[in-house]
């Protein structure tokens, strides 16, 4: 009794042991070696002393040996782990939300953020979270179902910009489409359309497949008998029909790429079918061990579907097969590796973010990633332990950045949590009080003077940054500024007022200033460059489109020494401006461009390059290029353009939409680059792009006005661009500004939602 007694102690110590040195290496050092190899050492260490009856100490001395062994040979795989494969995840708390049974993960109101919905234990509620960005969401909302849904899927059925939800309730056994809309900060859905199916239907299944704007659904009944029908956002639902197959089906296995072809596991058997649509030829996979889970994905990148087995093995280890290729005789050989021992769900996501699949298992304790490898290989087991016992877990991209987030439903805690390789700081801002509704920004050469204009009060505020951010003065205007800019060579600022058109002048103590009116209609926006050769500042000014009147486009030389210079330059051909919606200015090679953004609803959008020359009174416009966009961009409201002048003296673009942005590089692509992950903007909301964290990559900076916040996307290589990340919240930004302030970048912010100016320190 005394050695069962310390072999009992023994093996709680192990157990002890092996859990903190999991928390461990999962929060602290991510140390990725097998925490399962310990188990297994220790349930070895109980037969070998059953059969041998060891002494304590020598036992003791045995279990010593043991461990430091392990230490000594996970060092190295714990240095690989974290220097190539496995990231670092943080631990975010969502909500108090109770148990879950099931969670799905989509963007039921298409704001581009995804959203989160769970069915409660008894799987009669159901519980939705509507994001707020930067994993964070509101409170969640609890709807009673009539039926108890025994299925949940979230995808993008009617292509409306947003995903649905998918449910088979029973009984009666029911396949439904809820769709979602916003009010205020919740999501209420609303049945779209259902279908009765066949008695016994159990489970649905939803392949990422369309045809004709349809969606193929299957349906699994309790008898292996499987069928399919279809949904359509305008017709509903198609008719049920069986699938023929020679088996019945325990389980349907869909590939996560757009394919015709599925498996199925045989009912009752250690057999997989790879089962083609055209022409039909199952194809069987038969397997040694009973099946528990399986997955299907293309490996290694050449077409076709590959295969991933987890086969249970009593009391022993999961064995995962990984079969490529299958129904090709290839020659490749499959990957064997061992995982948890009694795992629960299979997921087949890129988790790291590096363009190869890995295989992600959970057993409600912890969950596995083996990185996928060069080769067709995977890495041993990484392993993130949860703090509490999991009642369901998803896997899905919550922040848009490539990298999928684990989500957790804690069974005992009730908390809904985020495991996530991304990690967030809050950041901080100053906020200056303007006079009024800040919306222009002009920022100095030495960075120690903003002026903002405050439109509404028909004044604009001087700011000091001297010594600390303060309001100095404000100097009354007349009429609503379109612009506001600096002209440091000739140490003034000037500003473009409209209605009438009137051109101000800051003088270089910017205490007073004079005006003189242009001409009597207003202005929708104006360009500016500075000629060297002329020592002046020339301005261009699209005229707003009034009723009757002919849009021009016209320009003006401002001269130094006084503001009589000002003159009107007569273009040598005029230049229809009905259907220039945007212009901007750049500098290429010393040679001052005009950009025009044309979208008459009548023709094909484009953006047209002119060169300018000036002579005297006249002005000649060339045209250096045209870029055609898509004819469906023409029909679209709000354009926005952006100019971009790169080092290797090319020219960059970014023409921007309320349901769309493009960008466009000029010298290098001949067609528009869509920005995927750009969220849904509106007319009022702001765009700009320029290099904020310095790194000689211009990122994104929207600002959408109907949920207060400034997002930003981090420029990457080829032109690409990280997820949104909020860096401010609660703020109406009308312009921005970027300035260095003590070697830091700084990004001046106009808020017209608190009538404030957001001072914030970017961090790099």
């Amino acid at each position: 009794m005394k050695i069962r007694f310390a072999s009992a102690r023994l093996t709680n110590q192990v157990s002890a042991l092996s859990r903190k040195i999991a928390i461990f290496a999962s929060l602290s050092t991510r140390l990725a070696f097998n925490l399962t190899s310990i188990v297994s050492q220790t349930r070895t260490f109980e037969r070998n002393f059953e059969r041998k009856m060891l002494s304590e100490d020598k036992m003791r001395v045995c279990l010593l040996a043991s461990l430091t062994l392990l230490t000594l040979t996970a060092a190295p795989l714990a240095t690989r782990a974290n220097s190539a494969l496995a990231p670092c995840y943080y631990r975010y708390e969502i909500a108090k939300t109770g148990a879950l049974s099931k969670i799905v993960a989509g963007d039921f109101d298409g704001d581009g953020f995804a959203d989160l919905a769970g069915l409660s234990v008894s799987e009669r509620a159901l519980l939705t979270l509507r994001a707020e960005g930067r994993l964070s969401f509101y409170a969640p909302q609890r709807a009673s179902l009539r039926n108890r849904v025994r299925t949940l899927l979230s995808a993008d059925l009617t292509s409306q910009r947003g995903a649905d939800l998918l449910m088979l309730t029973a009984p009666p056994e029911r396949a439904e489409v809820w769709t979602a809309t916003r009010r205020g900060r919740r999501l209420v859905f609303k049945k779209k359309a259902e279908l009765v199916l066949a008695s016994g239907a159990e489970r649905l299944y939803l392949p990422p497949r369309r045809a004709n704007g349809k969606r193929q659904i299957f349906a699994r009944a309790q008898s292996g008998r499987l069928t399919t029908f279809w949904f359509a956002s305008k017709g509903g639902f198609s008719k049920e029909e069986p699938v023929p197959l020679s088996h019945r089906v325990a389980e349907l296995i869909v590939p996560n790429a757009p394919s015709s072809d599925f498996f199925t596991q045989a009912l009752g058997e250690n057999a997989l079918w790879l089962n083609r649509a055209a022409p039909f030829s199952p194809f069987p996979i038969r397997c040694s061990e009973p099946i528990a889970l399986a997955a299907s994905a293309d490996f290694n990148k050449n077409g076709l579907l590959d295969l991933v087995v987890a086969q249970a093995i009593p009391n022993q280890k999961t064995i995962v097969e990984t079969i490529f290729d299958v129904g090709v005789e290839t020659g490749a050989a499959p990957a064997r590796l061992e995982t948890l021992e009694n795992p629960t769900s299979l997921f087949v996501e890129d988790f790291n973010h590096d363009g190869l699949m890995d295989i992600g298992l959970c057993d409600g304790q912890a969950f596995t990633i083996h990185f996928g490898q060069a080769s067709a290989k995977f890495s041993e087991s990484f392993v993130i332990a949860f703090a509490d016992l999991a009642s369901s877990v998803a896997v899905a991209d919550l922040n848009a950045d490539g990298r999928p987030e684990i989500i957790c439903s804690e069974r005992r805690a009730g908390k809904l949590v985020v495991y996530s390789a991304s990690h967030y700081e809050t950041e901080s801002a100053e906020r200056l009080a303007t006079s009024g509704e800040p919306e222009r920004i002009a920022i100095s050469a030495s960075q120690k003077q903003a002026l903002v204009s405050c439109n509404k009060y028909g004044r604009i505020d001087r700011l000091s940054f001297e010594r600390q951010p303060t309001r100095e003065a404000s100097i009354e205007i007349t009429g609503k500024i379109v612009s506001l800019w600096r002209c440091d060579a000739l140490r003034q600022t000037f500003a473009l007022a409209n209605s009438p058109t009137t051109l101000i002048r800051l003088w270089r103590d910017q205490t007073r200033a004079q005006t003189q009116s242009l001409f009597s209609l207003g202005a929708s926006t104006a360009a500016f460059w500075r000629l060297s050769e002329h020592s002046a500042t020339l301005v261009a000014l699209l005229e707003t489109q009034s009723t009757g009147a002919v849009p021009q486009l016209l320009f003006y030389a401002v001269g130094d020494d006084s503001l009589l210079s000002a003159s009107e330059l007569m273009l040598e051909r005029p230049i229809n401006a009905e259907d220039i919606v945007a212009i901007a200015s750049a500098t290429l090679k010393q040679k001052p461009l005009l950009v025009a953004l044309k979208s008459d609803k009548k023709s094909q959008a484009a953006l047209v390059v002119y060169e300018l020359k000036a002579e005297k009174t006249r002005l000649r416009l060339a045209e250096e290029a045209r870029y055609a966009l898509p004819r469906w961009f023409a029909a679209q409201d709000g354009k926005r353009l952006c100019v971009r002048i790169n080092k290797n003296e090319t020219a960059d673009f970014l023409v921007a939409s309320d349901k769309a942005a493009l960008l466009l590089l000029a010298e290098r692509l001949h067609q528009p680059k869509p920005i995927f992950n750009f969220p849904k903007i509106g007319a009022s909301d702001l765009i700009a792009w320029r290099d904020i964290d310095g790194d000689e990559r211009d990122d994104l900076l929207v600002s959408r006005h109907q949920r207060a916040e400034l997002l930003w996307l981090r420029g990457r290589a080829k032109d690409e661009f990280d997820a949104p990340k909020i860096v401010l919240n609660d703020v109406v930004a009308k312009d921005v500004a970027l300035a260095s302030l003590k070697h830091r970048s700084t990004l001046f912010v106009s808020n017209a939602k608190l009538h404030t100016l957001d001072i914030l320190r970017v961090k790099k």
